[in-house]
């Protein structure tokens, strides 16, 4: 082998070796400086770990630690990413010390760029203008971090964050702000949410001051006590340009009432507009028309607006129908709109989510509903839709999610729901459907959840539904449904709740229901079981209630029973059982039965 064929061969295996290192997403050629790495000890240390989100934090290497990226060229860290839970109930870190030293050790790192410390536990300390000494920053996220008083005027020395978070969606709106004019020195800034803090006291110029970002696309204000005069003010004339670089807008939940802003028209560039929960009733009767001058809107929210049916096109004010064709969330919930629901699906064709629930909507749901075809959740509960469920709904390949309860639908469950392969969850509660549940439903392998309970359905369930082997949930009371449980129930290996309640079904309950090992309530009571409890009910070990009351059952109770430790309630009355309660069951201190 010649010397130049091996050198060839070592060039090829560290060639190789190298690319696998750097596909790997390691690199190992730098360290992080050891500055920095005390400063990030010393910032650790002022914080309660119990989920143990810094467990990674030590060693000599910083840029090997978790939530930490260094700089590949100078080993400068550029980015902590320490997002905490994002349910409120228990956040990953919790300050003990002073947040001052929190600042403090994250000055240390002069090169940092991205720092994310939201959804983590500051114990209600004010924010520290010390953080107006980041100036390199361009990403921060202080979004649900339980900071309270006034956000510093400092927080304005950051010319370069381009996206700024301070939102408190989980916490109230106790930080508060009445003045706003730090933020037109943000000249680099593209994205500003500070829903739910208080702005009931910021100075009306707010729409002026943010007028002077000419970076600024992406603004949410949600829930934060604005007033119409902070949207519109004769004082402060507004920049118009300034909105057509808007993207995102969302200034839901406020307590202003009136029409639509006029400077909504001038939002040419808006692809999401969230403003539910503000009342609208107040002059908005060409609501559609201004919407329709947003050529690139796709997403819209206008739930609970006090909208009505005067708010809708009309001859004097006709609708661009371009414009609905663009939209794929549509949500006008919680209004008191009347009609037929095919005033609402008119060229929609991009449509994805669909809400109009709990509105005045009757007459049948259209067979044109089926050409949606890109559709993923229908949610139309809560209003006076009749007729039948329409065979096309099947054609809706991609629907994850489809809620028609609280209607007057009659008729009988098309078949056609079985083409459904997608489907998560189907609720047709309270309604007047009949006939038989369809064996087609075996067919919906994703199904997490069913609820048909308050209606008039017969005949037997179906064997096919146990091969719903990811359902959680399933409601079938207050029906009309007869025959035994089959056995295949016990297939639903996933299932935490069922209520067969009310229904006139018969024979004994099966064995079989003792492989249902994540149940955590069965409720079968008001039927006409008869025979023995099965002993196999003693291994449900997550169960926590059990209803069997109103039927027809008899034998001895089972021992088995007393072996689930979890058990809070059981309900055994009105059944033929030959004797009295068992012993251990009388001296169950911590469970209600009757």
């Amino acid at each position: 082998m010649s010397a130049t064929f091996c050198a060839m061969l070592v060039l090829v295996v560290v060639l190789f070796f190298g690319a696998a290192e750097f596909c790997s997403g390691r690199n190992t050629s730098f360290s992080c400086i050891e500055r920095e790495r005390e400063a990030l000890l010393k910032f650790k240390l002022c914080f309660h770990d119990p989920l143990h989100m810094l467990s990674s934090w030590k060693g000599n290497n910083c840029c090997e630690w978790k939530g930490v990226d260094c700089d590949k060229n100078s080993g400068y860290v550029v980015t902590l990413q320490l997002r905490g839970s994002i349910s409120y109930q228990q956040p990953r870190l919790y300050l003990i010390d002073n947040v001052d030293k929190v600042v403090s050790s994250l000055l240390k790192l002069r090169y940092l760029e991205h720092l994310d410390l939201s959804g983590n536990n500051f114990n209600g300390n004010l924010i520290p203008p010390s953080f107006g000494l980041m100036k390199q920053l361009r990403y921060l996220n202080l979004s649900d971090v339980q900071f309270t008083g006034r956000i510093p005027g400092e927080l304005g020395n950051l010319t370069r964050v381009r996206v700024l978070d301070l939102s408190q969606y989980y916490y109230g709106r106790s930080t508060v702000d009445d003045d706003i004019q730090w933020i037109s020195r943000l000249s680099s800034l593209q994205q500003l949410d500070m829903s739910g803090v208080n702005l009931s006291h910021a100075s009306s110029n707010l729409f002026q001051v943010l007028g002077m970002l000419s970076s600024l696309s992406w603004l949410s204000f949600s829930n934060c006590n604005l007033k119409y005069s902070h949207l519109l003010s004769r004082n402060h004339p507004l920049n118009f340009t300034f909105f057509g670089n808007i993207q995102h807008f969302d200034i839901s939940l406020n307590s202003f009432n009136g029409p639509l802003p006029i400077f909504l028209q001038n939002m040419t560039s808006l692809t999401f507009l969230d403003m539910s929960g503000v009342n609208l009733n107040l002059g908005s009767s060409n609501l559609f028309q201004v919407l329709g001058m947003l050529p690139s809107l796709s997403w819209l929210s206008l739930s609970n607006c006090s909208l009505e049916n005067s708010h809708l096109p009309s001859r004097s004010h006709p609708l661009n129908f371009t414009f609905l064709g663009n939209i794929q969330h549509f949500d006008l919930s919680l209004n008191f709109f009347q009609g037929p629901i095919s005033i609402f699906l008119q060229n929609m064709t991009s449509l994805i989510f669909l809400s109009l629930f709990n509105n005045q909507l009757s007459g049948s749901i259209p067979n044109s509903i089926g050409q949606l075809s890109k559709l993923e959740n229908i949610v139309l509960f809560g209003n006076q839709l009749s007729g039948s469920i329409p065979d096309s709904i099947g054609q809706l390949s991609k629907l994850e999610s489809i809620d028609l309860s609280e209607n007057q639908l009659s008729g009988s469950i098309p078949n056609s729901i079985g083409q459904l392969s997608k489907l998560k969850i189907i609720a047709l509660s309270s309604n007047q459907l009949s006939g038989s549940i369809p064996s087609s439903i075996g067919q919906l392998s994703k199904l997490e959840g069913i609820d048909f309970h308050g209606n008039q359905l017969s005949g037997r369930i179906p064997d096919s539904i146990g091969q719903l082997s990811k359902s959680e949930s399933i409601y079938l009371s207050s029906n009309q449904l007869s025959g035994s449980i089959p056995d295949s129930i016990g297939q639903l290996s996933k299932s935490e709740s069922i209520d067969l309640s009310g229904n006139q079904l018969s024979g004994s309950i099966p064995d079989s229901i003792g492989q249902l090992s994540k149940l955590e309530s069965i409720d079968l009571s008001s039927n006409q079981l008869s025979g023995s409890i099965p002993d196999s009910i003693g291994q449900l070990s997550k169960l926590e209630s059990i209803d069997i009351s109103g039927n027809q059952l008899s034998g001895i109770i089972p021992d088995s029973i007393g072996r689930l430790s979890k058990l809070e309630s059981i309900y055994l009355s009105s059944n033929p059982f030959g004797i009295g309660f068992p012993k251990w069951l009388l001296l169950q201190k911590t469970i209600n039965h009757n």
